[in-house]
């Protein structure tokens, strides 16, 4: 499936995506929207430089099985360790 196309898709979710990662941030005339997550406002300013450290290995197209996106909810445990920090 296109993950443009994904209808599971929540703003705040992370995708991987060739550029690095990057979290859904709605659509708007049927077309989805991402924003690098290092300029994504709805994580900490530690966990957004943390992700954006993460390295994206290209889809070895000479095997059979090949994942062309992973997606990752935003847990709400990751909000509130980071909620819980803030507060320290």
């Amino acid at each position: 499936m296109d993950v443009k196309a994904d209808p599971t898709l929540r703003p705040g979710d992370v995708v991987a995506a060739k550029r690095g990662l990057v979290a859904f941030t709605g659509t708007k005339n049927s077309v989805a929207n991402f924003m690098p997550i290092d300029n994504y406002r709805g994580l900490s300013k530690t966990s957004r430089g943390k992700l954006a450290e993460v390295k994206i290995m290209p889809p070895n197209t000479s095997t059979a099985e090949v994942t062309t996106a992973t997606i990752t909810s935003i847990s709400d445990r990751a909000r509130n360790d980071d909620r819980a920090q803030a507060s320290r």
